[in-house]
Parts: C-alpha cells; sequence; structure tokens
C-alpha cells in the first residue's frame, strides 16, 4: 500500500481514489487478509503449547474475536462503503469513514481493534515465555507489538499523534514474526522427515 497511496489534501486523495479504484480496492482487499492471518498464524502457534490457564486463554480469545470484527469492519468499509459514497458524490460522508482520515470513525475502530489484539495477545503469549526454543523469542516480540497497540490507542486517546504512531511499530514487528515462524516451520518439517 505504501508505493501507491493517495496523495495531497482529502478532496485531492479522494479523486485519486475514483481515478484508480481498480488499484485500490486490490489494496485494501489483500489489507483485509491481514485480521484473518495474524489470528491463523497465532493459533498455529499457540496450537503446539496448550493452555493451562484456560481462563487466560478465553479472555485472549474473546480479545482477538474483537480485532477480527473491529478489523474486518474498518477495511470492508473501504472497499465497500467508501468508494459507494465518492461515486455518490457524497464527499462529507465518505471523509467519515475514509481510513486515510485520522479523525475517521474508522481510524477510531482500526485503533481500538488494534487495542484489543494487543490485550489478547498479552492473555495468550505473557505465559510462552517461559517455554524453551523459538516461541519464547515469538512471545517476547509478540509482547513488544502488542504493548504498542496498546500504547498507540492510549496516544489516540490522549490525541497525541506521536503516541498515537506507535501503530506503525507494532506491525513492524510482525515481519520477524513471520520470519521466525518460517524458520521454526521449516525445522519442524526437517525433524519430522528425521524421525520419520
Amino acid at each position: 500500500m505504501s508505493i501507491s497511496q493517495p496523495q495531497g489534501n482529502i478532496g485531492e486523495q479522494f479523486k485519486w481514489i475514483l481515478n484508480h479504484l481498480v488499484l485500490y480496492n486490490i489494496q485494501y482487499f489483500f489489507v483485509l487478509l491481514i485480521g484473518p492471518s495474524i489470528i491463523y498464524l497465532m493459533f498455529s502457534q499457540l496450537d503446539k503449547y496448550p493452555a493451562d490457564h484456560k481462563i487466560t486463554y478465553r479472555i485472549g480469545n474473546l480479545f482477538l474475536n474483537g480485532y477480527f470484527v473491529l478489523n474486518s469492519i474498518v477495511y470492508a468499509s473501504q472497499v465497500i462503503l467508501v468508494p459507494k459514497l465518492l461515486s455518490s458524490g457524497l464527499t462529507d460522508q465518505a471523509n467519515v469513514w475514509y481510513f486515510g482520515s485520522s479523525t475517521s470513525i474508522v481510524f477510531f475502530i482500526n485503533q481500538m481493534g488494534y487495542c484489543f489484539w494487543g490485550l489478547g495477545t498479552i492473555f495468550l503469549f505473557f505465559r510462552l515465555m517461559n517455554e524453551k526454543g523459538m516461541i519464547k523469542y515469538l512471545s517476547i516480540i509478540y509482547l513488544i507489538s502488542a504493548i504498542l497497540s496498546v500504547v498507540a490507542f492510549i496516544g489516540l486517546i490522549l490525541d497525541n499523534k506521536l503516541i498515537t504512531s506507535m501503530t506503525l511499530f507494532s506491525g513492524l514487528a510482525q515481519i520477524p514474526i513471520g520470519v521466525m515462524t518460517i524458520i521454526w516451520g521449516l525445522k519442524d518439517n526437517k525433524n519430522k522427515k528425521m524421525n520419520s
């Protein structure tokens, strides 16, 4: 998305969206897959370590479900609602739902969703910091990312743009998680082949 983001003021960004609607929709279609992908990744990792603490597992699960719903509303509205409002000439209404505006409803919902993700992640992965191997390091990175997401939401409440921008760093922390998970999966497959 960073390669082809609308530039300029809100009016210019809306013109860009209408002129590049296919690209805009493709981008947000892939962004819409972030929520299900990260949740699938997390539960694939958690499956290897059954939860002894059923209450924390349920609380974490509840927060992740909240994240999934809020995340889906944010990104689906960009594909469905914003283009319809813009093509109908309802720019004021589109501005309320446009993710590129830090004063929009969906910006708030997105930040709240990632706060829920952060809280759910803390409940699910905090216990795994005591494990050995790759899951310990993944858990540490998850917790750093989670704390940054919660802090970013607090920044939004305090109207502090610098603190709110921690969402970006929380997302960037997912890159090493993805790389480490691939390495972990390759090692597991290699060990399974050697043992069979």
